[in-house]
């Protein structure tokens, strides 16, 4: 492993500064994964040190059915697996801490379609973060590229923001699917379990 880094060029000073005490800085100056050093020290005493770790994690895949209903002759019910996959940056103290430290990043839902990749002509899919006491705004997310399953079709969001990480999740929620049967495109009414939800543990 490493040592541990140092942010040169990042000070602050405060005047008569004792007993237990708290300090904040800019997270962003942390700028790639690794472990760094903050100091504390005054002018005529010993300096503290404590470390931020700053790690990047990809989650294992989080999996529902969803169920989107067409009415049309010969398609009726369909049953689709919907994916939720998340990239996040958590940030881990030596000291105690609070406050927001974790640095999202990339939200991925794949949707497996199957034999009805063909048919389906619209997918509005939709991701927010949730935690213990807040979110962010759902945001819409865009067709992917890459190397899938046959069926398999993904959509992706990049929302950098800092979260909460108590029971932090990434959200993915279809809103809308349009199915072409050949005589036109009819609506899904309803889609049920449109959710699917990715918890962001921490390592």
């Amino acid at each position: 492993m490493r040592p541990p880094q140092k942010c040169w060029g990042k000070t602050d000073s405060k005047d008569d500064v004792s007993g237990d005490f708290c300090f904040t800085y800019d997270q962003d100056d942390i700028s790639s994964s690794g472990e760094y050093t903050i100091t504390v020290q005054d002018n005529w005493g010993p300096q503290v040190d404590c470390t931020v770790t700053k790690n990047f994690i990809q989650t294992p895949d989080a999996t529902e059915t969803l169920s989107a209903y067409f009415l049309a002759e010969g398609v009726g019910l369909r049953l689709y697996n919907h994916t939720a996959r998340e990239t996040y940056y958590p940030h881990i103290y030596s000291i105690s801490y609070s406050g927001k430290t974790v640095r999202t990043d990339e939200s991925t839902a794949p949707m497996d379609f199957g034999q009805d990749e063909g048919n389906i002509v619209v997918w509005t899919e939709k991701h927010r973060y949730a935690w213990d006491g807040g979110t962010t705004s759902w945001v819409s997310m865009v067709l992917s590229g890459g190397l899938v399953p046959p069926g398999v079709v993904v959509k992706k969001c990049q929302t950098i923001t800092w979260c909460i990480p108590d029971q932090l999740e990434g959200i993915a929620k279809c809103t809308a699917l349009a199915y072409d049967y050949g005589g036109g495109t009819v609506p899904a009414t309803p889609i049920l379990n449109p959710e699917v939800d990715r918890s962001m543990p921490e390592e």
